[in-house]
């Protein structure tokens, strides 16, 4: 049994009437309640980011409800399922055939599934058009207390018709609110911190202008409904938020890109750190640009990867180490194979190997191998390192060196019989 709240009904006493502002400020309360800041209910967009929807949290499940209201102008928040049932139990006989054909007439309900009467393609276009009116019910009540709930019967009659044959035109407005979180949560992600009152403003604005042009264009031809023209896309409000964002990003000094705790500086020392592995050095502003260039649709600003950013990474390591192409094709890194270098140089030096990176310039040197082919030898890389000026002497102190070196003497002196 479905539990309505709201104005109340008892089958126990007689209603006590109330004037009208006094049922409307209940009803205010019930759904500030319900769907305010620390109500269960919140407003959000579906996976699409294109239409709104009522949902709860439920466990580790979001739920989409929908706000019924009955025909005496009490309300309920119900599930799916309970929606269609109480539609069609309010409804009976020519009611819901006034309902399908206000729904068809709406955009709501295909021609196919109108002339068929198909039963399920009207609880699908019950389902999308309870969903648009739970949303605008709220909206509506949330700012302004004197908005008066509809049932769904009379909403859906005295909605303006698009003709017999459907709607030529559909398109998405997004409200004030709607924008500012969609920006909000950007920038809370991009930046970590929330979107000024003037990139609000300037994302409404540039949405709004957007969505004008973003149209759904439905028409008949042959008795089959041909459609075209497509809504504006997750990927294309991100870029709208981009560039909104632009202008602040780019008045972000060095020490800030590289300090940050939003994503994009995570996104920098992320590059950075990545580039390391393929004996690439890059300034923040270096990685920065880099991330930049690739805040694309379809690039990072869809995938939240680095991809392009990566692959650039890996082309510059190959014209850097042109004799290490075949390593890095196959998955191998300029650091991994540096590592072994370091290794060898920290034994003959007899100092930590981790103290030693890949841009040592000995290590350079083994991995660039002047040009030739493949990299330096292990042998010709411990000569070079026992040789070099500014290495020979702290080799010439280790205690193999001098181990070698009275070794060596020992033996001088044998070969002149001076020593048994």
């Amino acid at each position: 049994m479905l539990q309505q709240r709201g104005r109340r009904r008892s089958n126990m006493v007689e209603p006590t009437y109330q004037t009208g502002e006094q049922l409307q400020t209940k009803d205010y309360a019930d759904l500030n309640r319900l769907f305010g800041d620390n109500g269960p209910y919140r407003i959000t967009f579906d996976q699409s980011g294109k239409y709104r929807q009522i949902v709860k949290k439920e466990g580790d499940q979001t739920v989409q409800y929908f706000l019924y209201v009955y025909p005496d102008g009490n309300f309920d928040v119900i599930t799916g399922t309970q929606y269609v049932a109480q539609v069609k139990k309010d409804n009976p006989g020519k009611k819901i055939d006034s309902i399908r054909e206000s729904l068809y007439k709406g955009g709501f309900l295909e021609k196919t599934g109108y002339t068929t009467k198909d039963s399920n393609a009207l609880t699908t276009a019950i389902l999308r058009a309870g969903s648009t009116q739970s949303v605008e019910q709220v909206d509506s009540f949330l700012i302004d207390k004197k908005t008066k709930l509809t049932p769904f019967f009379d909403w859906t009659t005295s909605r303006p018709s698009a003709g017999i044959g459907g709607p030529t035109k559909t398109g998405i407005a997004s409200t004030e609110k709607d924008a500012g979180e969609r920006i909000n949560i950007f920038m809370q992600q991009l930046l970590d911190r929330p979107a000024t009152a003037e990139e609000k403003k300037a994302f409404y604005n540039k949405v709004k202008a957007a969505e004008k042009l973003a149209i759904i264009t439905r028409k008949e031809v042959g008795g089959v409904d041909i459609t075209s023209g497509s809504n504006l896309s997750e990927d294309d409000y991100r870029q709208i938020a981009f560039d909104t964002a632009k202008s602040s990003i780019s008045k972000l000094t060095d020490e800030q890109i590289g300090t940050g705790t939003g994503a994009l500086s995570q996104s920098v020392s992320s590059l950075k750190e990545y580039a390391t592995q393929y004996g690439i050095q890059l300034s923040n502003r270096e990685a920065f640009n880099q991330i930049m260039s690739g805040m694309v649709q379809g690039g990072s600003l869809s995938t939240g990867k680095l991809d392009s950013q990566q692959q650039a990474i890996r082309n510059m390591a190959k014209s850097f180490y042109p004799n290490m192409s075949s390593i890095i094709d196959g998955g191998g890194t300029v650091s991994s194979v540096g590592e072994q270098f370091a290794a060898r140089m920290g034994k003959l030096l007899e100092t930590p190997s981790n103290s030693i990176t890949v841009f040592d310039p000995l290590i350079q040197k083994a991995l660039t191998n002047s040009g030739k082919q493949g990299i330096m030898s292990f042998d010709d890389f411990e000569n070079m390192v026992r040789n070099d000026p500014k290495t020979s002497s702290k080799w010439a102190n280790t205690k193999a060196a001098k181990e070698e070196a009275a070794s060596y003497a020992t033996s001088i002196l044998q070969s002149f019989g001076l020593m048994a």
